[in-house]
């Protein structure tokens, strides 16, 4: 997180963090445990707020838009009101591309979509050195994010950030895949010329992670007679001493356009060239992402995957 600050000025990558507690649930007595709250404050800059049942969303999509520059306005709902206490995510990332997109090169195009129908959407297009790799099944070009600021149009005074090592990546494949992570690492880009071709694009999208928390394993934190969050409260100052994960809620948002890429996340987790010969031209590969494609915006230099999805203009 203090490595992420220092490129403040040449892209933002903010994350922000925030436990709330309910006091319409204990009384006005409520409070999370000292070790806890510490821990989080220390380790995840966590703040910690106090809500009731009156004011309760408004005051989470309040700090979830204020975080997110205003892309997710909110992430509860009035179904939301009466949560016990909710542990707050919200992660903001801006940057331009290394080699921006010429806006006069925009055009029409068609995309088809999964389900067989086809889309006109607007298409960014260059020619540049990108990252490229293919495999029997599998095409993917990697999109550099620029790790510099000029200050004034001469370039004269730049802040120049060496270590932040930024990628989209964007990846067609013949099949589904489910670990975009896995063909990250063993994947070989190498420098090539590429044409290019991609929808300018805003996605946004809403889920329930309940489901796939408990196929993951995630059970327990679910059950209320076997759940134990005891190193968070004393969950005998709440009615039948109860208290368990009741739901997990992500909304995010990604945009793409000829300049960078602006995306944001929230999750809540509610508890409950004569002469000479010829000068050989190099080959230029193609990209073309007019049908289904994943993207992925990643850390290089950590291995980190910041933002992933599929983009499919059906859903869009």
């Amino acid at each position: 997180m203090e490595t992420y600050d220092s490129y403040e000025g040449v892209m933002a990558l903010r994350t922000a963090n925030s436990i709330w507690l309910n006091q319409s649930w204990f009384g006005g007595r409520g409070k999370f445990l000292p070790d806890y709250r510490d821990e989080m404050a220390h380790k995840y800059r966590a703040e910690a707020r106090e809500v009731t049942d009156s004011n309760s969303v408004e005051e989470v999509n309040d700090w979830v838009n204020e975080k997110t520059e205003g892309k997710i306005p909110e992430i509860l709902g009035e179904d939301n009101r009466d949560f016990v206490t909710a542990l707050v995510n919200a992660v903001y990332f801006k940057a331009a591309w290394k080699n921006e997109f010429p806006e006069q090169n925009t055009k029409e195009g068609v995309f088809y979509n999964a389900d067989g129908s086809r889309t006109k959407t607007d298409f960014m297009n260059q020619i540049n050195s990108f990252g490229y790799y293919s495999t029997p099944g599998v095409e993917a070009v990697r999109m550099d994010y620029r790790n510099y600021r000029t200050d004034d149009s001469e370039g004269a005074d730049r802040k120049i950030c060496p270590d932040a090592d930024f990628s989209m990546y964007l990846i067609k494949a013949e099949e589904s895949l489910s670990d975009l992570e896995n063909i990250l690492d063993q994947a070989e880009f190498g420098t090539s010329k590429v044409r290019i071709s991609m929808p300018k694009f805003r996605v946004e999208h809403t889920a329930v992670l309940d489901d796939a928390l408990k196929a993951m394993g995630v059970r327990a934190a679910y059950d209320s007679g076997s759940a134990d969050f005891s190193g968070i409260l004393d969950p005998s100052s709440l009615p039948e001493g109860e208290y368990f994960m009741d739901t997990v809620i992500q909304k995010t948002y990604i945009a793409a356009d000829e300049k960078g890429t602006e995306a944001a996340a929230a999750t809540a987790v509610m508890g409950a060239g004569s002469s000479v010969p010829p000068e050989r031209k190099p080959l230029i590969r193609e990209f073309i992402a007019d049908e289904p494609f994943y993207f992925v915006i990643r850390d290089n230099a950590e291995g980190l995957i910041l933002f992933a999805g599929q983009y499919n203009l059906a859903d869009a």
